[in-house]
C-alpha cells in the first residue's frame, strides 16, 4: 500500500537524473548532450514584464549521480516586436536569467536560441494563455484497503478561445505538490469535456492535517502535451520493448549545427495560475 498512489511522475524526470528506476537512457557519457529546461511561465497575476531563468545541463552515464551544469553558453530569445533579450548566466552554473520580459499577445511565438560548445540551438514555440475560470478545490478522506487518504481536486472550466489556431482540443499541465516534496504531473485534454469542468486529483496517502498542497496549472501547446506524454509513458512502461527510451524523445530544441544531435528537454511559453490547500481534520466520505 505504501506506494499505491505514487504512480505519477515527478517533474525532475525531465532533468534525467532524478528517476527511480533502473532503465538504460543510452545516453553515452563520451558524448554529452545538452539538456534545456526553459519555461516562459507568466504569472497569471501580473501582466507587467516579469523575470525568468533557463537551465541548462549535459547529459552523462545514468549512473552518473552528479548534474553537470552547461557552462559559457550564450543565450537569447526573440521576438518579431520586442526584438532580443539576453539571458546571463549567474555565476558558473548553468542557470540563466532574463530580466523584464514583456508578456507577448496570446499565440504570438517566441524563437530560442543557444550557442553552447561550438553548437548552435533553436527553438520556436507560441504562448499559449491560460484562460480557465473559474478554479476551485476540493477536499474528501477516503479509506481504501484499511488505508485512509485525503483526496485533494483541483477543479478548472475549460476554456474557450476563439483566436486558438488549434481549435480542436485544448491541452493542459497541472503540477501538484505536497509541503517540499517532488512535483507530481498530471497532464490531459479537453476531447470529451469541451467548454466543461475539468479535475486533477492528488492522492497521497503520506497526506496529513496541516499539510499544503500546491497546484500550478498551466494551459500548454499541442506539441509540449504529445512531448510530456512520450516520457510520462516511457517511464511508466519502464522502458519497455515498445517505448522509446526518455533519452531520445525529441523535445522542440533542434540543433542548427548537427541536426542528429538534438538537445534534450523543451522550451515552453504559458502562463501559470497557481492555488494552495492546507489540509484540515474531516470524516471519511462516500463519494
Amino acid at each position: 500500500m505504501k506506494n499505491i498512489f505514487k504512480y505519477i511522475l515527478s517533474l525532475s524526470i525531465l532533468t534525467l537524473v532524478s528517476c527511480e528506476e533502473v532503465i538504460d537512457l543510452d545516453l553515452p557519457s563520451k558524448e554529452p548532450r545538452l539538456v534545456v529546461e526553459a519555461n516562459l511561465d507568466y504569472d497569471s497575476d501580473s501582466d507587467q514584464p516579469q523575470d525568468f531563468e533557463f537551465k541548462l545541463t549535459k547529459s552523462g552515464s545514468f549512473y552518473d549521480a552528479l548534474i553537470h551544469p552547461a557552462t559559457n553558453a550564450k543565450v537569447y530569445i526573440e521576438h518579431e516586436q520586442f526584438g532580443i533579450i539576453n539571458f546571463e548566466e549567474e555565476g558558473e552554473t548553468g542557470i540563466y536569467k532574463g530580466k523584464d520580459i514583456p508578456l507577448i499577445q496570446p499565440f504570438d511565438k517566441l524563437t530560442l536560441h543557444i550557442e553552447y560548445n561550438g553548437e548552435s540551438y533553436k527553438a520556436i514555440e507560441t504562448y499559449i494563455p491560460n484562460n480557465s475560470t473559474p478554479f476551485s478545490i476540493t477536499q474528501n478522506k477516503k479509506a481504501l484497503f484499511g488505508e485512509e487518504y485525503y483526496e485533494v481536486t483541483l477543479n478548472f472550466k475549460d476554456s474557450i478561445d476563439d483566436s486558438n489556431n488549434d481549435k480542436s482540443l485544448n491541452y493542459y499541465l497541472v503540477e501538484r505538490k505536497r509541503n517540499d516534496t517532488k512535483s507530481q504531473i498530471h497532464i490531459q485534454n479537453n476531447d470529451l469535456t469541451k467548454g466543461n469542468t475539468l479535475k486533477s486529483i492528488y492522492l497521497d496517502e503520506d497526506s496529513k492535517v496541516n499539510d499544503t498542497i500546491r497546484f500550478n496549472h498551466y494551459k500548454i501547446s499541442k506539441t509540449n502535451f504529445h512531448y510530456l506524454r512520450m516520457i510520462i509513458e516511457s517511464i511508466n512502461n519502464g522502458g519497455g520493448p515498445f517505448q522509446v527510451p526518455v533519452g531520445k524523445i525529441k523535445g522542440n530544441v533542434l540543433n542548427t549545427t548537427n541536426p542528429d544531435k538534438p538537445a534534450l528537454g523543451y522550451f515552453r511559453i504559458t502562463k501559470k495560475h497557481t492555488l494552495s490547500h492546507i489540509i484540515y481534520e474531516q470524516e471519511i466520505s462516500d463519494k
